[in-house]
């Protein structure tokens, strides 16, 4: 069976184990196979993907952001990030109605938290005001549901944060978006 090209339990996910064991350990084989697979994730990345963290372009994106700000990633790969940048314009995040984190408008939120962090730019940079307000009224949505998971309140805070100017973002960690052993 394939494995897919998600964070959770796809390539993106076994890329950042590879890399990071490649940095602490000074591997060149683990560092060859997460290039090896960084290839294969960049390959396919203009194909239909869902949005979704665990599973879709979110995840994809919030990788590659991992990865450099944990300097484990020479490349830029700012094109790659603002082609995930303009399809997440294309969905209307004030009709979603999953708030969680894996595949629904916390994924959303932790990538584009993470964009922001990036470079200490602002959020006004990657997305249109047009975007920028609706991202504002689904994390107002987030932040008012009664029953929001933790995670996906924490991103939709820091949305609104990143909407105010704050660019202090600091690095993203897995222990931000799943739960580890």
């Amino acid at each position: 069976k394939e494995m897919s090209y998600c964070l959770m339990n796809g390539k993106c996910g076994e890329m950042i184990a590879l890399a990071k064991y490649a940095f602490v350990f000074h591997d060149k084989e683990a560092d060859k196979m997460a290039s090896l697979l960084l290839s294969d994730v960049l390959s396919h990345l203009h194909e239909e993907l869902p949005f979704g963290l665990a599973n879709g372009l979110c995840g994809i994106g919030w990788t590659f952001i991992y990865l450099l700000r944990h300097h484990l990633l020479e490349d830029e790969l700012e094109e790659e990030l603002r082609f995930i940048d303009r399809k997440m314009m294309e969905w209307d995040v004030r009709r979603i109605e999953d708030f969680g984190l894996d595949k629904g408008l916390g994924g959303i939120f932790a990538y584009v938290v993470a964009r922001c962090g990036l470079n200490q730019r602002s959020i006004k940079e990657y997305y249109d005001e047009e975007y920028l307000y609706n991202l504002s009224f689904a994390a107002d949505r987030v932040i008012n549901n009664p029953k929001k998971e933790k995670r996906s309140l924490s991103f939709a805070m820091q949305i609104k944060a990143c909407l105010q100017g704050d660019t202090g973002i600091l690095l993203p960690q897995l222990e931000d978006i799943l739960d580890l052993p």
